[in-house]
């Protein structure tokens, strides 16, 4: 009897950033600024732990574009100021600075024209460019399944730098396979890097019993994401 294999990993995404600021509204800590380049042009991510609706509405100075967004501050680990020179192909610089506590500058400037840029921001800490586990012929040979977590650390190019198993699968051949893979896996640059990243995966067998739980555990999730954004609207 042949078994087909899930393997989910689950990680945020990111939001695009909505031009509508609250009447009342807290300023926002930002905690991880990351950029990559995209289809549409410069994406640079804001993450927050508590993301909502930020007023930014860029305005150009020759090869310039520059976003200013009030009730908001950073908060990153290496300070309140983050700087990267010829980060992507036609993107001469960047910079985040928060000149004071209530408003975050963003100043993209091109090499020859003016970027495209899309400011986004993400209740994630990190996004993934390349990471995909690959099952072993071994492990599916002996239907062998578990959902193992992993706890690792970036740096500011998004590489790895430290991994250690956060929670078990119960198979020593299932966590050392996602010990090993991990190592090599692809973030997006972040501002200063990222420590105690939290990463699962899951090993599952179609129509098993731990199959059964982990679809009841992501509808949970799902209600308790709803649940979140409701009420934040509802704050706001």
């Amino acid at each position: 009897m042949k078994y087909r294999l899930l393997y989910l990993l689950f990680f945020g995404s990111s939001l695009p950033l909505l031009f509508a600021q609250p009447t009342f509204a807290q300023v926002t800590q930002i905690t991880g600024i990351k950029y990559r380049l995209t289809e549409k042009g410069l994406e640079i991510i804001l993450v927050t732990s508590a993301p909502k609706n930020l007023l930014s509405f860029p305005t150009i100075q020759a090869k310039t574009r520059i976003f200013n967004i009030p009730k908001a501050q950073l908060s990153l680990p290496c300070g309140k100021f983050f700087r990267r020179e010829n980060p992507v192909q036609g993107v001469q610089s960047i910079s985040v600075t928060s000149e004071n506590t209530n408003q975050v500058s963003i100043v993209v400037q091109g090499e020859k024209s003016l970027p495209k840029v899309i400011v986004s921001i993400s209740p994630a800490k990190i996004d993934c460019i390349k990471c995909s586990f690959q099952y072993t012929e071994e492990l599916r040979e002996k239907s062998i399944e578990g959902i193992a977590e992993v706890v690792l650390d970036i740096d500011e190019q998004g590489n790895v730098t430290q991994v250690s198993l956060g929670r078990s699968s119960g198979n020593t051949e299932i966590d050392n396979a996602v010990l090993t893979q991990v190592k090599k896996m692809k973030f997006i640059d972040n501002a200063c890097g990222q420590k105690n990243i939290l990463l699962r995966a899951n090993f599952i067998i179609r129509g098993s019993l731990l199959h059964q739980r982990a679809i009841e555990e992501y509808r949970m999730r799902g209600r308790q994401e709803s649940l979140r954004q409701r009420l934040r609207k509802e704050g706001e």
